[in-house]
C-alpha cells in the first residue's frame, strides 16, 4: 500500500473511533488533511476548485474548533470522513494522470 491509501486508512479507523481521540491526535490528522488535499492539488496541477477549497475551510475550522474546544465528536468524524474522501479522490486522478502519460509516452 502507498503512503496515501495507508493515511485514507488511519484517517479512517480515526473517525470510527473519534471518542477515543485526544484533542491534539484530532488537531493533527485535521492539519495533515489539509496539507496533504492541498499538495496533491498543486502537484496534479488542478485549477481552483470552489468545492475542494470550500472543503479544505471547513477543516480548518474543524481545527479552529478543536483548539477552542467547541468541537463534537459528530464534527471531528464528519471531518475526518470528508478529509479521506477527498484524499482518496485526488489520488485516484494522480493514478490517472499517470496512466495516461505512461500509454502516451507507450505510443511516441
Amino acid at each position: 500500500m502507498t503512503m496515501v491509501h495507508n493515511f485514507v486508512r488511519e484517517l479512517l479507523r480515526a473517525a470510527n473511533g473519534v471518542e477515543m481521540l485526544c484533542a491534539s491526535e484530532r488537531k493533527r490528522l485535521i492539519s495533515r488533511s489539509a496539507a496533504a488535499c492541498v499538495d496533491m492539488r498543486l502537484r496534479l496541477g488542478l485549477s481552483r476548485s470552489l468545492s475542494l477549497e470550500e472543503a479544505i475551510i471547513g477543516l480548518q475550522t474543524t481545527y479552529i474548533a478543536i483548539s477552542f474546544g467547541s468541537a463534537s465528536d459528530g464534527q471531528v468524524q464528519t471531518a475526518l470522513l470528508e478529509a479521506a474522501r477527498m484524499i482518496r479522490e485526488l489520488s485516484i486522478l494522480a493514478n490517472h494522470e499517470a496512466a495516461v502519460s505512461d500509454q502516451q509516452a507507450c505510443q511516441a
